[in-house]
């Protein structure tokens, strides 16, 4: 079919979402909910559509599964049968992959899964001139609550930033985890000024908000960076890179704080993750470690 994208209202596969079932129209002319529409009456003129709504695990109908044609078909109660069973498995691939995605514990979406919808952000905002900021923060001292409190307190920890995190932001906004305790989000349509109170509102309700670990209450700070798509002239790694530089900046000034502002380019901490050693008392022992940033002239490692 020569449209491939049509106006919500006018589509016919939309009234399976409303009446939460399957919908088979033989021959939209003779049926007079559709008799008049311009999807039927002008290009593509459809005749024939068979739409299987798609439910998530949750309840909540997100789309449907839709076959049309621009001549009139009968569908036997077994074709039915078989698009419910295409249905069903297009919404398992669906929840498959949004699983895969998300990040069990926090809710965030998983490192690759954010590389991709950054990418995607940074190339609207740039075609639409409209601003985007990169936040990214950390959970402060977090080994040290490790090996204070174990790993399942530390678990805690992340679910309780997660949630907060995720109750702050908007449904233009992109939220992802990086590494073990180290976060950050995308805002759309957001000024530097704009993020800077987002990020410094995050920190204050993190602060305010303790941990309950058994009978004892932990309370934690985070630290945070920001830039500003169009300041780093990079893509997304650019742009996460920038505001590294200033989440470093944070950590140094004692943490618990959020910088921000211009980066100057040959200080600029590039982040990867990967195996490192560290060579102690002229080469006669070595540590293992891996390597979370470097620039010209420092590199951090855990």
């Amino acid at each position: 079919m020569p449209v491939r994208e049509a106006y919500a209202p006018y589509t016919i596969c939309r009234h399976s979402l409303v009446d939460g079932k399957p919908l088979i129209v033989p021959d939209a002319r003779e049926d007079v909910r559709f008799a008049n529409s311009p999807l039927v009456l002008a290009q593509p003129h459809i005749r024939f559509c068979a739409s299987v709504p798609l439910r998530a695990h949750d309840g909540q109908w997100i789309g449907t599964v839709c076959g049309l044609d621009i001549k009139p078909r009968q569908f036997t109660p077994h074709q039915t049968l078989m698009f419910q069973d295409i249905a069903k498995i297009a919404m398992d691939a669906l929840e498959m992959r949004r699983l895969a995605e998300t990040d069990i514990l926090t809710g965030a979406l998983t490192r690759r899964a954010f590389l991709e919808v950054a990418e995607t952000a940074i190339v609207r905002a740039k075609r639409n001139r409209q601003d985007l900021i990169c936040v990214m923060f950390e959970i402060d001292n977090f080994k040290d609550i490790i090996l204070k409190y174990g790993h399942a307190a530390a678990n805690e920890v992340l679910r309780t930033v997660g949630e907060i995190c995720r109750a702050g932001m908007s449904e233009v906004d992109h939220f992802g985890r990086i590494s073990g305790a180290e976060f950050v989000v995308l805002l759309e349509q957001a000024d530097t000024q704009a993020a800077f109170v987002v990020a410094e509102k995050l920190r204050r309700v993190v602060a305010r908000t303790p941990v309950a670990i058994g009978s004892n209450e932990l309370h934690i700070t985070i630290s945070s960076g920001s830039a500003q798509a169009s300041t780093s002239g990079q893509g997304v790694e650019g742009l996460m890179a920038v505001a590294d530089t200033k989440l470093y900046e944070a950590r140094k000034a004692g943490r618990n704080c959020t910088r921000t502002g211009p980066v100057a380019g040959p200080n600029l901490r590039r982040r990867g993750v990967k195996a490192g050693r560290i060579i102690l008392n002229g080469g006669r022992e070595m540590l293992d470690c891996t390597v979370t940033s470097r620039s010209r002239t420092s590199a951090g490692f855990e």
